[in-house]
C-alpha cells in the first residue's frame, strides 16, 4: 500500500518508566483519565517481551528521562 511510516523510540531508564507509569494510574484511579489500568503483573509481561529496536529501525529517538 506504499504507506510511509517512522519509528519514534522513546529511551528512558526503567526507573522512569515505573514512575511514569504510577503517575498514569494514579490519574486513572482519580478519574482524570480513562486509559487502561497497568497493574503490576501487565507490567511485567510487557517488559519480559519489549525488545528494542536496533538502530537501523529507530527514524527518531527522543531521550525521555531529561524531561519529566
Amino acid at each position: 500500500r506504499n504507506i510511509e511510516c517512522e519509528l519514534h523510540y522513546i529511551d528512558i531508564s526503567d526507573e522512569t518508566w515505573k514512575a511514569r507509569l504510577e503517575k498514569r494510574n494514579n490519574a486513572i484511579l482519580a478519574e482524570e483519565t480513562t486509559a487502561y489500568y497497568i497493574d503490576d503483573n501487565l507490567a511485567e509481561k510487557f517488559a519480559s517481551i519489549f525488545e528494542m529496536p536496533s538502530k537501523d529501525e529507530i527514524d527518531v529517538v527522543y531521550q525521555g528521562d531529561t524531561n519529566e
